[in-house]
């Protein structure tokens, strides 16, 4: 693998590259950080250009490359590549990018879409980069969303996590109920939005009823005493769901302190166990 320098002036960005945070400047305090950080230590890693007539295409590392542009380096360490077609560039370019931290999710979709009329299938491309392929459906299903949620996002600016806006993706279709729902899923952390989304089965006709239910914590089961908490499992955790959501005959703070007065003092698992036997007693107080 050779490594020459090539004078910056000759360097010019891929029309393929899809760091579109670049671009639109939000991306610029880090690429800020990148120029100091080079302008200390020297470009470690080179980057990926390809000849086009008498200048060089960037087609991976066009970060480093603007942050080499912003010290005012008069030339560039770079790796050509040679005799590849123009899929490749565009798969080489969009594999770096995939695999930055810091890439936008949105961008991160689109590059997953891209690279996908080069690997075919999902299974293809997720063991070819070594993504899985759930995550990688996960941002592609972000931009099903509306372009405002969209913004939000690659703004840095959203309240929904990452799973959970993917999950409203794929529940509401509709622009204008992802907005809705969105907007009432502030304030919860991301596995209570997650669970208000289910239950809400692509409908937002029960969206009232299931804030109302998220206030009062039925997204959000533990067992507690005296300072210690255990997660209830999911199995039986959805059962009991179920049973908060059919029956109002006592409040949500009176199951929970049935559940926590029932619940064993002992330490580990013994607290579980003894916590479900006062998970099912408040049950029966409830259908009672």
């Amino acid at each position: 693998m050779e490594i020459i320098e090539i004078p910056i002036e000759q360097l010019i960005v891929s029309s393929n590259n899809t760091r579109k945070d670049l671009e639109s400047g939000t991306d610029e305090n880090n690429l800020n950080e990148l120029a100091n950080s080079i302008k200390k230590y020297g470009l470690i890693n080179p980057i990926t250009v390809v000849e086009n007539e008498n200048k060089y295409e960037v087609i991976a590392g066009q970060r480093r490359f603007q942050a080499c542009k912003i010290i005012n380096l008069s030339s560039i360490p770079c790796i050509i590549k040679k005799n590849i077609n123009l899929t490749q560039t565009v798969g080489i370019s969009l594999i770096e990018n995939v695999q930055r931290a810091d890439m936008g999710a949105i961008d991160k979709g689109k590059a997953y879409v891209q690279l996908l009329k080069t690997f075919d299938s999902i299974e293809s491309l997720s063991n070819n980069i070594g993504v899985g392929a759930p995550t990688i459906k996960k941002y592609i299903s972000l931009l099903e969303l509306s372009s405002t949620l969209q913004r939000t996002i690659d703004s840095r600016e959203g309240t929904l996590g990452i799973d959970a806006l993917s999950r409203l993706s794929k529940s509401f279709s509709n622009h204008y109920e992802q907005e809705l729902v969105h907007d009432r899923l502030k304030g919860f952390n991301q596995k209570v939005q997650i669970e208000m989304i289910k239950n809400l089965n692509g409908s937002v006709e029960s969206l009232t009823d299931v804030v109302r239910d998220a206030q009062e914590g039925v997204f959000d089961l533990q067992v507690c005493t005296r300072g210690l908490c255990n997660i209830i499992p999911d199995d039986f955790e959805q059962i009991l769901k179920e049973e908060l959501l059919k029956k109002r005959k006592i409040t949500w703070l009176e199951f929970m302190t049935k559940v926590a007065n029932g619940a064993s003092t002992a330490a580990g698992s013994t607290i579980v166990s003894t916590g479900f036997d006062a998970v099912k007693e408040a049950l029966k107080a409830m259908a009672g």
